[in-house]
């Protein structure tokens, strides 16, 4: 019921910002702003504060191999989702859109409260720990991934986001609590990221006709990968390797989650085909109402 409603919630989010484009109420130079404002400031902010938690050596040990695994569902979620676009003869920026979408899921708007649904509030614990390297790759791989005009040196791969991981898990590991004042700000400013990422997506979404989402056979099957063959073949390997319960549960639950509303920020900061990355993650957004309990459900 939790996905069901949060999902529910983002397509009434994408609704109204189509409607708001469609009424002309704002202009196309508006949803660029949005995009920068998200990339610059809400972004970050919403990272640091999802990484507000107490450390110990003991949870270090324990979610070390939690953080091996996720570095190796995004990687080669990444290879996947580029074999893929080779495979059906992408060759524009929807090959870009693609590889980032197997490799970067909805871990925290939607991930963390199935997580938590399903294992309580020790699941979500680990939910976060195991995210911490999508907030890195995301960040860096991903951003260079999606930037098709681009060079990075390290002064570009510093960008504000990537600065918030680094700050946020420096505060972590040094068990840092964030004075009061600053915390309610960076969570007010955070918290408004995924709504308003939903928006910008239904802003983008009124410029392109429907049957150019509905039609495009690759955004289903893309998704296909995102929300079952890959969450099955991650539930496969790690049970061969002998992980159980929590530990096999929240890494399975993070990868079968739609792909990340991160995608499409960054593909309008980088001035890159941010409608069909709305496209594609409306769809897959959509087909989780279905598939996410269904994984549970069969799983866990």
């Amino acid at each position: 019921m939790q996905v069901i409603n949060t999902v529910a919630a983002f397509l009434v989010l994408i609704a109204i910002g189509w409607f708001v484009a469609k009424r002309k109420w704002v202009n196309d130079d508006f949803a660029k702003g949005v995009a920068k404002v998200l990339f610059n400031i809400m972004l970050p902010s919403l990272i640091i504060i999802s990484m507000q938690y107490e450390f110990t050596p003991e949870i270090l040990v324990t979610s070390g191999a939690l953080i091996l695994v996720a570095f190796a569902v995004v990687l080669v979620g990444l290879l996947i989702g580029w074999l893929f676009s080779v495979i059906t003869g992408v060759k524009t920026y929807l090959k870009r859109i693609i590889t980032s979408v197997m490799g970067f899921s909805n871990f925290s708007f939607m991930g963390y409260p199935v997580a938590y649904a399903v294992y309580g509030a020790e699941g979500l614990f680990y939910a976060v720990i195991f995210s911490l390297p999508f907030f890195v790759l995301a960040q860096s791989v991903g951003n260079i991934i999606l930037n098709e005009k681009g060079k990075f040196g390290l002064k570009k791969l510093l960008n504000p986001p990537i600065i918030a991981v680094l700050t946020g898990f420096a505060l972590f590991v040094l068990s840092i609590e964030l004075p009061s004042g600053i915390y309610i700000t960076l969570e007010l400013v955070g918290r408004s990221t995924v709504p308003l990422a939903m928006l910008l997506a239904g802003l983008l979404l009124a410029g392109a006709p429907l049957k150019a989402m509905f039609g495009e056979w690759r955004y289903f099957a893309v998704s296909a990968l995102r929300l079952v063959l890959y969450p099955l073949l991650l539930f496969v390997v790690l049970r061969l390797l002998g992980f159980e319960g929590m530990m096999l549960g929240v890494p399975v639950i993070i990868t079968m989650m739609p792909a990340a509303v991160k995608i499409i920020v960054s593909a309008a900061n980088f001035d890159g085909d941010a409608v069909a990355a709305a496209q594609i993650i409306m769809v897959s957004t959509i087909l989780s109402v279905i598939t996410v309990p269904l994984m549970v459900w069969f799983l866990l």
